[in-house]
């Protein structure tokens, strides 16, 4: 016969089991998903045409993350190359209003080296927004550029109306990440309003 003890521990043992499950649960599609970022494969693309850049792309709401630093975050939703922010519903089923800061990003696969120098076109958003063009495997910028200042806040951000272009040559295949950081608070529409476009540099210019 059980104990007293042992009888009144055995559901204890059991209804921790069952809580270190769904932790566990919980916690792996997070770590999978945070490690599979969105991305375009570019291995049959010959560099002569033009390519939008629609995506989808990650989207990190009310976070500012840097190149190399997306290790432990997770997207909060996914979105056009070409989307307003404005109503994209996001995980927690919250809505994105006009007002606020994210991060999109998106790996281009297989980008294969040119004889001209390639270029990542980012149409005016109206907003406030910094891009860069970074080589995971070097943690390596290999491009940046910025229009207006992207901030947290009305007292930190300052809206542009100006384009940005990444100019940039490879010396062999590579997969590149694309990093976009926007901030609005001063207009209905924020994010992005026009897509970014991939092209060589005497084309898309």
């Amino acid at each position: 016969m059980l104990t007293f003890l042992e009888a009144h521990s055995y559901p204890l043992i059991n209804r921790i089991c069952r809580w270190a499950f769904l932790c566990l649960m919980t916690f792996i599609p997070n770590f999978l998903e945070a490690s599979e970022p969105a991305s375009l494969d570019l291995k049959d693309w010959d560099g002569e045409s033009i390519l939008d850049l629609r995506g989808p792309w990650d989207f990190y709401w009310q976070k500012l993350i840097p190149p190399g630093d997306f290790e432990q975050s997770v997207p909060d939703a996914q979105a056009l190359g070409s989307q307003e922010w404005n109503g994209i519903k996001l995980k927690d089923q919250s809505v994105v209003p006009s007002f606020g800061y994210a991060t999109y990003r998106i790996l281009l696969k297989n980008v294969k080296p040119k004889k001209l120098p390639l270029l990542v076109a980012m149409p005016t958003a109206g907003n406030s927004f910094r891009a860069w063009l970074y080589l995971a495997s070097e943690r390596s910028v290999i491009a940046y550029g910025e229009s207006g200042i992207v901030g947290v806040g009305a007292q930190t951000s300052r809206p542009s109306k100006s384009s940005i272009n990444l100019t940039f040559q490879l010396k062999k295949a590579s997969d590149i990440e694309i990093i976009i950081q926007a901030s609005n608070f001063d207009t209905h529409r924020g994010g992005l309003w026009s897509l970014p476009r991939l092209g060589n540099q005497i084309d898309i210019l």
